[in-house]
């Protein structure tokens, strides 16, 4: 009986959730009884040692630096993603060239789900709301500037909220963005005056921390922009600001769009602005402050 059970849980498990050593599942991935595997936040443990599957690559530094010898995963391999599914960013990036050769007037983003409040919706069945990126709703809540733009979008396994982010499930986000980029450059460079970037639906209370995060991660000639949004209220509930914020983030993509690595987080509704998370400092729910003026004493 256990031996039946085992070859149900583990007969569609992805690699990248199984110890390569071990073809164990990690901590964080359970099976579930139609063999595939839900990831579990609560469970992952990011001091876990974790070798990378992809390609990889050293850094030339001198004898007394700590990283000497450290093999660096490559941005650029799908194969070094530890959450995300490879296939679903390979699905985001054939969808995204399919509408855009479709809608040649056309400006083009890619939406990408991490959790947060603009990503609560209301389950009817069970009348409590959920984590799900819902592109068309946020699209359609951003009024008429989701005209402009055909999207596409890919998440993390599970959209958390902010508070249980890590620098790892950001980790997994850049190297989707950087090899969708190489894609369209690779194979699609006609595209590239019509894309915009990226737009990260996240919660705002570690927003800043994670928007630092990744904009390290991808260096100071980092070749697309992206633009986070956030919401204190829920797409659905009455003065929201989702709608607000997507539409700011909209409008920043499509200004930005001939510079590159503008990176931002735009909050605030339509009274709202784009700030950059390594500057700033969230004070509270309606305050959020560039460390410059912090400094200052506000």
């Amino acid at each position: 009986m256990e031996q039946q059970q085992e070859n149900i849980c583990y007969k569609g498990i992805r690699d990248q959730q199984k110890d390569p050593e071990t073809g164990d599942l990690y901590p964080w991935w359970e099976p579930t009884i139609d063999g595939q595997a839900e990831f579990n936040p609560d469970k992952f443990d990011p001091s876990h040692e974790y070798k990378p599957r992809g390609k990889t690559f050293n850094l030339a530094l001198d004898h007394f630096s700590p990283n000497m010898n450290k093999d660096f995963e490559s941005a650029f391999d799908l194969d070094n993603l530890r959450f995300i599914d490879p296939a679903k960013v390979k699905e985001a990036y054939e969808e995204l060239v399919e509408k855009a050769y479709e809608n040649p007037e056309k400006l083009l983003t890619v939406l990408v789900g991490t959790g947060g409040t603009i990503s609560m919706l209301k389950d009817d069945q069970k009348n409590e709301l959920e984590p799900k990126l819902d592109v068309n709703q946020i699209m359609k809540a951003a009024g008429g500037r989701c005209d402009k733009f055909v999207t596409s979008s890919f998440s993390l396994p599970k959209l958390i909220d902010s508070s249980q982010m890590k620098i790892d499930y950001m980790a997994d986000v850049a190297i989707a963005m950087s090899w969708i980029f190489t894609q369209l450059r690779t194979n699609n460079a006609d595209l590239l005056e019509r894309f915009t970037g990226y737009i990260i639906t996240h919660g705002t209370d570690t927003a800043v921390q994670s928007q630092t995060y990744l904009s390290f991660m991808l260096g100071p000639n980092c070749p697309f922009n992206l633009f986070y949004v956030v919401a204190q209220k829920t797409i659905t509930d009455k003065g929201s600001d989702a709608g607000g914020n997507m539409s700011l983030a909209l409008d920043a993509s499509e200004i930005f769009r001939k510079r590159q690595g503008i990176h931002g987080i735009c909050a605030g509704g339509a009274s709202g602005y784009v700030f950059n998370g390594p500057t700033s400092l969230k004070i509270s729910d309606q305050e959020i402050l560039l460390l410059k003026d912090y400094n200052q004493g506000g």
